[in-house]
């Protein structure tokens, strides 16, 4: 087995996730938001935190959750 230290978590994660077709497509979509978040130099905790959240809230469109969203950016960057 490959040692944590020696390959990323990244590389755990995708290994543990992409064993069955939905795993890659959930595995995907994650590494998409996250790589997203980063390019809008947003605070990925605090993005992902921001769309669990804001997610049960039916108002919300999701051009207002996008990373490029100027309240998202409010409560999401660094």
């Amino acid at each position: 087995r490959d040692c944590l230290l020696s390959r990323g978590l990244g590389d755990v994660y995708k290994r543990q996730f992409s064993v069955c077709p939905k795993g890659v497509a959930s595995s995907t979509i994650a590494y998409t938001i996250v790589e997203r978040a980063k390019a809008n130099n947003l605070n990925v905790y605090k993005y992902l935190a921001y769309l669990l959240s804001q997610r049960t809230n039916e108002k919300m469109s999701d051009e207002q959750l996008a990373p490029w969203s100027e309240t998202v950016k409010l409560n999401c960057q660094n």
